[in-house]
Formats: C-alpha cells, sequence, structure tokens
C-alpha cells in the first residue's frame, strides 16, 4: 500500500520538478495526468483520495 502512494506523489512531485529536459505542469496539468494513466500505473482508490486531497 504505501509503495502505492508513494508512486503517486512522487510522480506528481516530478511533474511539479523543474527538470532541463520537460517543462515544468502547473497542479492542473499533472493531477489529469495521473488520473490519465489511473488503472494502468496507479490505484484507482489511491487516487481518487489523492485528487480529493490536492483539490483542496
Amino acid at each position: 500500500m504505501l509503495s502505492r502512494i508513494i508512486a503517486i506523489v512522487d510522480t506528481y512531485d516530478a511533474m511539479q520538478s523543474n527538470r532541463n529536459y520537460k517543462k515544468t505542469l502547473s497542479s492542473n496539468e499533472a493531477r489529469e495526468e495521473i488520473k490519465k494513466n489511473t488503472e494502468s500505473q496507479f490505484d484507482p482508490e489511491l487516487v481518487n483520495i489523492f485528487l480529493q486531497i490536492t483539490n483542496l
């Protein structure tokens, strides 16, 4: 369970960080990317909770 949570949070953090090879995404863009990869990469239940928490 913990590794599933970390996977979502780490991905979000990476998309929000400055990279030489990729532009920083806005919070909404990062959230949409995570939403797109639900079920194929991320646990759907945890994504729902993450999206609720980050939408405050």
